[in-house]
């Protein structure tokens, strides 16, 4: 390994923003590892080329519980992993974005009403997971433990007996 001359240091430490590429033009005897290596040591830090402005971060607290994730990226110009990723972050920061159940919730009636396409999938996926044995065992043991609580059983026993017995449900 060659020590890093005082020039290679200032070259890296004064275009550290730039892409790896650009910077092994200039220190073309330096590798991509080496370079993060040595940024890492000098504590250089990169600023992000997907920074979030505060303004996208208060317009996606505004919206994300009443907009669908498609029109949040044509709002913000940001990808779906993007978006997601950024909530989660801000949810580690204790940040609240409100109940979005109630938006998705009427989003699905409305597609279910009409999109025959949707409704085909859901059927099939439904099959699907029906005959999954090891789903069976598993939601079988999860409904055994739900019940053990005698609150949840007083409040839903009669309603889950009304519902196995159905034939719906037999027929699954």
């Amino acid at each position: 390994m060659n020590k890093w001359s005082e020039n290679e240091i200032f070259l890296l430490s004064n275009n550290i923003n730039k892409p790896y590429v650009e910077l092994m033009k200039f220190l073309p005897d330096r590798t991509i590892d080496s370079i993060i290596s040595k940024k890492d040591r000098l504590n250089l830090s990169r600023k992000s080329s997907f920074y979030w402005s505060t303004e996208q971060d208060r317009y996606l607290i505004k919206n994300y519980h009443k907009t669908p994730i498609s029109e949040l990226e044509k709002s913000l110009d940001k990808k779906r992993r993007a978006i997601h990723s950024r909530i989660n972050r801000l949810r580690k920061q204790k940040i609240y974005f409100g109940d979005k159940k109630k938006f998705l919730s009427k989003y699905w009636k409305r597609r279910y009403k009409t999109d025959k396409e949707l409704i085909s999938n859901h059927k099939k996926a439904i099959v699907h997971l029906w005959t999954n044995l090891n789903f069976k065992e598993r939601h079988k043991k999860a409904i055994k433990d739900l019940f053990k609580n005698p609150a949840f059983y007083k409040k839903h026993r009669a309603l889950f007996i009304k519902r196995r017995n159905s034939k719906e449900f037999k027929l699954k």
